[in-house]
């Protein structure tokens, strides 16, 4: 790959910094990093020499102003925060304060709508898992959050610091041993929740949706749900260079 890049595009979440960059029709996605607050390593991109910067922040203030010291201090180009709108890229906000919708949601919602002609639920399985569907003429109809398998873990962990867990594996329901069995157990019941919000989408939107889902999680948590799901892990990503080329 080229060490010139037009645009790079950050996706900045709560545990993870996933990137890449774009020119033209051009694409190369990054190998994701740690978000470590004001002790991020951005040394991953030092090679690079982006034109724009353009940011999802889902993850609030330290990390993102680390960025933009970063940023600065290498390249003299500050980065771009986008955020979610009334109307943008074929998806409308249905949110009553379209502002309080997380910009995460709102670019993931962007690049399925480039994919389904139909109605679709985006399913983001990271930090925090979030449900959000959108009708065939492309109306955001709502969603819901919930905590991620891995919050769920370190939230029981801190409640109960004697217990273990592993490599984040899931194992099946018949675990004889502590740390299989809390893995496992974050993961189906993570699995089990998304679930039970699809069937309930159904009996609005009927069966004719489609389902994508995204995130870290998303490809140990996909295998078990009983539903036909097409795994896009970068969809965020994927959104911000549709918002880029539609100029919207």
């Amino acid at each position: 790959m080229s060490d010139v890049a037009e645009n790079l595009l950050i996706d900045l979440g709560n545990s993870r910094v996933k990137w890449g960059t774009s020119k033209n029709d051009d694409w190369f996605e990054g190998q994701p990093f740690e978000n470590n607050g004001t002790q991020t390593d951005f040394s991953a991109w030092r090679d690079l020499k982006p034109a724009s910067i353009y940011v999802s922040n889902s993850s609030g203030d330290s990390c993102y102003q680390a960025l933009c010291d970063w940023c600065l201090g290498i390249w003299s180009v500050f980065p771009q925060t986008l955020e979610a709108q009334i109307e943008q890229a074929g998806i409308k906000n249905g949110y009553r304060d379209p502002n309080q919708l997380g910009v995460d949601r709102w670019l993931a919602m962007i690049a399925a709508r480039q994919i389904y002609s139909s109605a679709f639920v985006v399913v983001d399985c990271g930090t925090a898992v979030t449900v959000d569907s959108v009708s065939k003429n492309g109306q955001f109809l709502g969603g819901v959050i919930s905590i991620g398998s891995g919050t769920m873990i370190s939230a029981l962990k801190a409640k109960a610091p004697h217990l273990s867990s592993g490599a984040m594996n899931y194992s099946g329901v018949l675990n004889l041993d502590t740390q299989n069995a809390i893995d496992s157990g974050a993961f189906i019941f993570v699995a089990g929740g998304i679930e039970r919000a699809l069937k309930e989408v159904e009996s609005t939107l009927g069966s004719g949706f489609s389902v994508v889902m995204t995130g870290g999680s998303a490809p140990a948590i996909a295998p078990l749900i009983d539903w036909s799901v097409d795994v896009r892990p970068d969809l965020v990503l994927r959104g911000i260079q549709v918002v880029i080329a539609t100029g919207s």
